[in-house]
């Protein structure tokens, strides 16, 4: 599978019996756990993707619900370049390194099913 895949507006694509991997069901289980964002070698390590999720346990069955965004080199916030922000109706600069989180999904896990719904029916979070 191409992670570059858009479904179209009449598509709904869905892998079923997907496993997310040990790091990531334990990133969700325990986000302290994470070992922090941080440079090395004097640059940020490349982001892939961003996700949120939550376990559910019932009867004893372990579930994972987890939303993801695929992240793009553009939405970086570079402090070479000029970057403006616009709180209580005054620009100002910024000048710290950071990223900009849409609020589209690009693919959703529920129990064992992962989908990439058209961006159509892409939810807001």
């Amino acid at each position: 599978m191409d992670g570059s895949y858009q479904p179209n507006e009449d598509e709904f694509l869905s892998v079923e019996h997907f496993t997310l991997s040990d790091e990531m069901s334990e990133a969700v289980r325990d986000p302290i756990r994470v070992i922090p964002y941080q440079k090395e070698d004097d640059s940020f390590p490349e982001i892939k993707a961003i996700f949120v999720g939550k376990s559910v346990k019932v009867n004893g069955t372990e579930t994972f619900l987890v939303a993801f965004q695929r992240f793009r080199k553009e939405r970086y916030i570079s402090p070479r370049g000029c970057n403006l922000f616009f709180p209580n109706h005054t620009f100002y600069r910024q000048r710290n390194f950071g990223i900009s989180i849409l609020d589209r999904l690009t693919a959703t896990i529920t129990e064992e099913n992962c989908s990439f719904p058209p961006s159509s029916l892409l939810g807001r979070f």
